[in-house]
C-alpha cells in the first residue's frame, strides 16, 4: 500500500501549487505531503510484483 501511496501523493501537489504557497497553512500542507511521500517511498521501496 505504501508503494501506491507514494505514486499517487504527487497528484495532490498540483492543486496546492496552482493555488499558491503564500499562506502558512498551504505551505504546511505542502510540506506535510512531501514528508508523507518520502515516508511512503521509503516503506514501499521494496515492493515487487509476483
Amino acid at each position: 500500500m505504501a508503494f501506491w501511496t507514494a505514486i499517487t501523493l504527487p497528484f495532490l501537489y498540483l492543486p496546492l501549487l496552482a493555488y499558491g504557497l503564500e499562506s502558512p497553512a498551504t505551505r504546511l500542507a505542502f510540506l506535510a505531503l512531501i514528508t508523507c511521500n518520502a515516508v511512503a517511498l521509503l516503506i514501499g521501496h521494496s515492493y515487487s510484483r509476483p
